[in-house]
């Protein structure tokens, strides 16, 4: 009996040991989420009906209210997330905020004053007044791009400068090139501008925004034009990482 007494004795401090030895191996717990995430859009009018999305832009944030248990010293913000959406770091939650865009609006497919809570996802799309341009050509093999593109649908104007041309990734809203006219039709028609590099995008769809100078420097969207790329595929993504393998020298998955 005294044996097995001292036995048992001995285990315990070897389960302690153990014990202590696997939860080494845990991380710390993970902090609870902090502010929340936002992201502006531009968004037109489709021309068959319904909206279409432009690109991303600056979303502007103004804190309004709180509601009970809200935390954060963040009342105020702007910022563009051109993949995703961007943090607002201690923004104040739960709480009623304004959201808005910098650019005129048509109008806003969500409310501008709404609830956040921590941790949310907001979004802002802001619907922008533009007319349906035509591109020639307005299919692109990347691979021998035309020297020029001419564009046409009215309203162009040199008054202050000459338009801009940016090309829009469809799926990302990411802008990807810009130029600026070379001519321009003297009634405002029509306008020619050269090929700018795009030699880093691949076969897609993209938005062409063309837009005139304003006295201040800024740009007034005149209308987007829809351009067909062709010809280059983006590269394979990279392999899945070896199950074995966990990234920091640490080998995972023992069965």
């Amino acid at each position: 009996m005294k044996a097995k007494i001292l036995t048992t004795l001995f285990a315990v401090p070897a389960l302690l040991v153990l014990a202590t030895v696997i939860d080494c191996g845990h991380s710390s717990p993970t902090p609870p989420p902090n502010g929340f995430n936002a992201r502006g859009e531009q968004w037109v009018l489709a021309p068959f009906g319904g909206v279409q999305f432009l690109a991303t832009t600056t979303v502007q944030g103004f804190w309004l209210n709180d509601y009970s248990g809200a935390q954060g010293s963040t009342t105020s913000f702007a910022l563009l997330a051109v993949n995703g959406y961007g943090h607002v770091n201690d923004g104040r939650a739960p709480a009623r905020w304004f959201l808005q865009t910098p650019i005129p609006c048509i109008t806003y497919l969500e409310p501008n004053a709404r609830d956040v809570f921590i941790g949310s996802n907001q979004v802002t799309r802001c619907v922008v007044a533009t007319v349906f341009l035509a591109a020639n050509p307005d299919s692109v093999d990347l691979q021998s791009p035309p020297p020029s593109v001419t564009f046409s649908g009215g309203g162009f104007s040199t008054d202050y400068g000459m338009p801009v041309i940016e090309y829009y990734d469809q799926y990302t809203g990411e802008l990807v090139a810009s130029t600026t006219a070379y001519s321009v039709a003297g009634d405002g028609s029509s306008l020619q501008a050269s090929t700018p590099d795009l030699s880093s995008i691949y076969s897609g769809s993209y938005s062409v925004v063309v837009s005139n100078k304003l006295a201040d420097g800024s740009n007034s969207i005149v209308g987007v034009a829809t351009l067909s790329a062709c010809c280059v595929d983006p590269p394979p993504p990279p392999p899945p990482p070896d199950p074995g393998d966990c990234g920091d020298g640490r080998v995972c998955n023992i069965q």
